[in-house]
């Protein structure tokens, strides 16, 4: 299962990566790689690709692929069973052993924050300010489906006077928030996600500057308690609504995106940071490990119902 760094997003490089051969190409490399690969016998294990010479050309250009001497591997982290398992007891036993001291902390840092907001905020703590490293590939089993469900890519899209931020799946799942919307229309193609093509079908390719300053006016207006009738049609409205930065009572808009107050982290950031180091043993780049670490944090959380899945995944700064 492949999770894509593409941040800052490049549109060439979201395109490889939706090509249907991206990913048996690279788990192939993955599998194969304590040999030295060609592109002969690349080309052999994929007769049906054309112009794999170009297409293999484009993987090492986006840091997929490496070549090194003529031969080929994948470039990225790769991730086993093992690892997991190991990485899952390391932290799982530490967090159930310091349960009420790391409780304590998250509710004193969250403590200003409204029960409806926590989610977003929570999810920015652990992975809205990580370093981006190379790509990875995790076997394809139930921890990993768990893992790369979580919303843990955090992207942000700029109106005239607020930044609103959401908190998706990794890529290259796409995201229904208003960031990946306008990245993917930049691709101008239709084999892209129905959710995507959805909006498309009813926006159109509707210049962003213009959208974002519709909606933001739009939106102050909910969140200073004005009132919006549903009943007239807006399809830049609806578009929120389906996107779930607006709900919807009766006849009238609601507002549903947290107000982002970020507490001073430092005393949980020093805490993450710990959890990190308790993997030094594993063969793993350390901005992997960090992603680890917040999925494994926020799963076990969410176990102990400290947070709410339910909530918006949407906020403004």
């Amino acid at each position: 299962m492949l999770k894509i760094v593409n941040q800052p997003f490049d549109s060439k490089k979201m395109a490889i990566v939706l090509d249907e051969t991206t990913e048996p190409i690279l788990n192939y490399l993955k599998d194969h790689k304590t040999e030295k690969v060609t592109l002969r016998q690349i080309k052999r294990a994929f007769p049906e690709k054309d112009e794999m010479d170009r297409f293999i050309d484009d993987l090492v250009t986006f840091n997929l692929v490496e070549r090194y001497h003529g031969s080929y591997s994948f470039k990225g982290n790769i991730i086993t069973e093992d690892m997991q398992e190991k990485m899952i007891t390391l932290l799982t036993d530490y967090l159930d052993n310091k349960k009420d001291t790391i409780i304590s902390m998250f509710e004193e840092t969250v403590q200003q924050i409204p029960d409806e907001n926590k989610t977003v905020v929570f999810l920015y703590s652990l992975f809205g300010e990580l370093v981006h490293g190379a790509s990875s590939i995790y076997p394809d089993n139930y921890i990993s489906k768990e893992w790369l469900s979580i919303p843990s890519r955090y992207t942000e899209i700029k109106g005239k006077k607020e930044t609103f931020i959401s908190m998706s799946q990794p890529y290259p799942t796409y995201g229904y928030q208003l960031s990946d919307f306008f990245n993917f229309l930049a691709l101008n193609r239709d084999d892209l996600p129905k959710e995507f093509l959805e909006v498309r079908s009813k926006v159109g390719d509707v210049n962003q500057n213009y959208f974002m300053t519709y909606i933001e006016r739009k939106l102050r207006r909910l969140e200073k308690g004005k009132s919006i009738s549903c009943d007239k049609s807006d399809i830049f409205m609806e578009t929120l609504y389906k996107m779930n930065y607006v709900g919807m009572i009766e006849d009238l808009y609601t507002f549903k995106i947290a107000r982002m107050t970020i507490q001073n982290f430092d005393k949980w950031t020093e805490s993450l940071n710990f959890l990190v180091e308790l993997l030094e043993s594993i063969d793993l780049a350390t901005e992997e490990k960090e992603f680890i670490v917040g999925v494994v944090v926020y799963q076990w959380f969410v176990s102990e119902n400290l947070i709410d899945t339910t909530q918006t995944l949407h906020g403004m700064l």
